[in-house]
């Protein structure tokens, strides 16, 4: 008795292969993370346009954020 060690394949099947993004994905992509560093660059610039005493009063330091004191208010 033989064994036959062929195997049947169904061609509607795909291979365990990663698929590609789409372009419209990358875009999409592209395009949220532009809009996260705006929106963080942003916050940035709110925060440094605010005194020591005001961010003292939320709880915040010039230090914490990086960024070297300004001189006089």
């Amino acid at each position: 008795m033989a064994v036959s060690h062929h195997i049947e394949c169904d061609a509607n099947v795909r291979l365990n292969r990663p698929s590609r993004p789409s372009v419209s994905q990358i875009a999409t992509t592209a395009i949220d993370v532009l809009l996260a560093a705006y929106k963080r660059h942003q916050s940035r610039a709110a925060l440094h346009r605010l005194s020591d005493h005001q961010l003292c009063d939320i709880g915040l330091e010039r230090s914490e954020s990086g960024y070297v004191s300004r001189d006089n208010y």
